[in-house]
């Protein structure tokens, strides 16, 4: 599960660099601040079902992934 919430987190900042265009760094730092604020719900109303350093883990990497996915994805760029 945390491998795919990792993916996913990846994708998701590469397709915010790509939808952000020309501001890109603010698409993909407004989309990791959404999912943090969404992965924080969610893991609140899942916190008894599994053990808490999945929630953190799951936590505290999806800001740095989805980051980091638009950054791959504005160095790929500007290697074109």
């Amino acid at each position: 599960m945390l491998a795919l919430s990792i993916a996913a987190s990846l994708a998701s900042g590469v397709v915010a660099a790509i939808a952000g265009g020309e501001s890109a760094r603010g698409a993909v730092l407004g989309n990791a601040l959404l999912l943090l604020a969404t992965g924080i719900f969610v893991q609140a109303g899942l916190w008894s079902s599994m053990p808490v350093w999945y929630h953190l883990i799951f936590l505290v990497l999806l800001v740095p992934m989805t980051l980091l996915g638009g950054l791959f994805f504005s160095r790929r760029q500007s290697a074109n």
